[in-house]
């Protein structure tokens, strides 16, 4: 049971249980989406460039951003999960991950880059409080958890760098219209979380 499931069950007089592979499966989801939307750049970096005539050191900015965003948003995140909670606080980050992906279908380059910005913002809480969780809600299976937690991760930057330029040829749609399509999965990770609110 998570705190949230408490704090309702002390306010309306009844408990919620959630099924520990209900939040697993939350958790793995959320973290299969943690880089792709990061990651799926680089490999139409020069289709982002020439499309938009870019020089090399304003797509480097582009690439880089995200990682600023760890750094400048990380220490934040233990605050934001002690004000609403760590099930809102994910949910947050992933209604503003799905945010961010959108923001970049925008013709204007404002948009890709503040929508870069806010995608870093929320990949950076995923990235503090996902481990958190598996510590409080797993606390005899850590190893598992964060194993599994960890290859999704990672499987999920893979697909999404592997996939782009082969959708771009396949479909004919430009890079603005493959990198929406990550807010797919960004979708079913937050609706998985809609119950834990």
């Amino acid at each position: 049971m998570t705190g949230s499931d408490e704090a309702s069950g002390a306010r309306g007089g009844s408990i919620r249980v959630i099924a520990p592979w209900f939040i697993g499966l939350g958790i793995l989801v959320f973290s299969a989406n943690l880089r792709g939307a990061i990651v799926g750049v680089s490999p139409l970096i020069e289709i982002i460039r020439e499309d938009n005539h870019y020089t090399a050191a304003t797509v480097g900015l582009l690439t880089t951003i995200p990682v600023l965003c760890f750094g400048l948003f990380s220490p934040l995140v233990p605050e934001l999960a002690r004000r609403i909670g760590i099930e809102r606080s994910i949910f947050a980050a992933l209604g503003a991950l799905i945010l961010g992906i959108l923001l970049r279908l925008l013709p204007d380059s404002f948009s890709l880059f503040f929508g870069t910005f806010i995608i870093g913002a929320a990949i950076a809480v995923g990235n503090v409080l996902l481990p958190s969780l598996i510590k409080r809600d797993f606390p005899t299976r850590v190893g598992l958890m964060t194993g599994l937690y960890t290859m999704t991760l990672s499987a999920g930057a893979g697909l999404a760098a592997s996939v782009v330029v082969p959708l771009v040829d396949a479909t004919g749609w430009g890079w603005r219209e493959i990198l929406a399509l990550m807010a797919i999965p960004a979708a079913v990770a937050a609706a998985l979380w809609i119950p834990q609110i």
